[in-house]
């Protein structure tokens, strides 16, 4: 019985302190804003619901012309841990690195303005981090249109996760900023690049990770994505849009998992081919440089799929590199 009642107290011990722990951490998170009026509320209102005791909320209104920084400024007017930073148009790389000098809590998140969390994203995210003493906690998203009608759930396995045999290309991985928490620590000095305009957040996060020890990966969704057709990374093939292989090519440089990462790169590089097969801009600006890079590469991510028994993927990649012979 003495046993017993040590174990229960023991238990009762450990919850104490990790209920004190998770009291005791703060939260900056950062949202740009760019006319994003008809979903901003929504947005800052599913982060409120989030019971964290110490929160700051980091709204970065980047030049809005809808009404977006006034409703700013009333919603901090209705909470004083809501600070607005009005800045000129330069983009959402320029925006979030407004809002990380501006950032002083112990983890540090990222939420896009018309997007939206669960009510408990913070809370486990934070478990996890605490119990398994690392550096980054992610989780998976509800990908939504915008009459939110759901149009996928991502799922994935739970489990710990080494910075250095980190897997661009497993079903496990993430590669964005939002739907996840990082230590202050790993993110202090860094930056998104400005010359990105879209893949920025994809760099960003590689960098996080060679600087991690250990990262999290919580396998259920949370974080409501919400696509936007008229986004960055949606609608018509443009300039702009190339600049996700820029941010893969510097993330194949920087990257301790060299095999995956490339292999992740050339698998993006099939994908814009196919994507924009049919753009008449893409395929006389960029057709032909893409195709090079992916055959360039193709070995490598054959390689990868074999040794990872990714059957699926090798079939699909294999009849693509037939394919681009015959563009040649």
């Amino acid at each position: 019985m003495a046993d017993a009642k040590s174990a229960t107290d023991e238990g009762i011990n450990m919850v104490g302190k990790e209920k004190q722990l998770r009291a005791g951490n703060s939260i900056s998170v950062i949202v740009p804003v760019y006319n994003a009026s008809s979903t901003i509320e929504r947005c800052i209102d599913s982060i409120l619901e989030n019971k964290i005791e110490k929160l700051q909320i980091i709204t970065v209104d980047d030049g809005s012309t809808d009404g977006s920084s006034d409703l700013l400024e009333k919603f901090h007017q209705r909470d004083e841990r809501i600070t607005v930073i009005h800045k000129c148009n330069e983009g959402v790389a320029a925006a979030r690195n407004t809002g990380l000098m501006a950032a002083n809590g112990d983890y540090i998140a990222f939420i896009d303005a018309d997007d939206y969390i669960d009510s408990n994203y913070f809370k486990n995210l934070l478990d996890e981090i605490i119990e398994h003493d690392a550096d980054i906690c992610y989780c998976f998203a509800y990908n939504e249109d915008e009459d939110g009608n759901v149009l996928r759930r991502d799922y994935g396995k739970s489990g710990e996760i080494s910075s250095t045999e980190y897997d661009w290309m497993s079903g496990q991985s993430h590669c964005v900023v939002w739907g996840a928490l990082f230590a202050n620590r790993i993110v202090d000095g860094l930056r998104f690049d400005e010359r990105l305009s879209v893949g920025e957040d994809t760099l960003f996060f590689a960098q996080c990770v060679n600087r991690s020890n250990r990262i999290y990966c919580l396998g259920q969704p949370m974080y409501h994505y919400v696509i936007n057709r008229d986004s960055a990374s949606h609608g018509k093939f443009d300039d702009k849009k190339y600049s996700d292989l820029i941010a893969w090519q510097k993330i194949c440089q920087i990257s301790d998992s060299k095999q995956s990462a490339i292999a992740a790169y050339a698998f993006h590089c099939k994908t814009m081919v196919s994507s924009n097969k049919n753009d008449e801009y893409f395929n006389n600006n960029y057709l032909r440089t893409t195709v090079c890079e992916y055959r360039k590469y193709y070995p490598v991510l054959l390689k990868y799929l074999f040794k990872n028994h990714r059957i699926r993927f090798l079939i699909t990649c294999t009849m693509f590199e037939l394919y681009t012979l015959f563009l040649n």
